[in-house]
């Protein structure tokens, strides 16, 4: 049993190391293809920035609301008042299910 085991688990192992040296000979393929398409195309192609669709939407966007900060992506949020994610930062007072204290004791008596 244990023989036939590593036998079927080796050749598994080898036909896996085998396709990923594949996948990377063809990603190597693909790469320097498209470095070539780059270099045919040469300095008159478009510039990255030119891709993005909708780009002066984007940019007006952006310069609207440039207060949003690191949690602008989160929807509501930037403009809720509330003083950190989702109440996490200075929370005044508040406590979690309305308690004042924390128990140490366990099991609660």
């Amino acid at each position: 049993l244990g023989h036939a085991f590593m036998c079927g688990a080796l050749q598994i192992a080898s036909y896996l190391v085998v396709a990923g040296a594949i996948a990377l000979e063809a990603y190597c393929v693909w790469v320097v293809w498209s470095l070539c398409e780059d270099v045919r195309e040469g300095p008159g192609g478009p510039a990255l920035a030119d891709l993005i669709p909708l780009k002066d939407a984007v940019i007006h966007k952006l310069r609207q609301y440039p207060t949003d900060g690191p949690y602008g992506g989160i929807v509501g949020l930037s403009r809720s008042g509330v003083p950190g994610p989702y109440g996490s930062i200075n929370m005044e007072g508040n406590s979690l299910f309305g308690g004042d204290a924390h128990e140490m004791s366990y099991p609660p008596l």
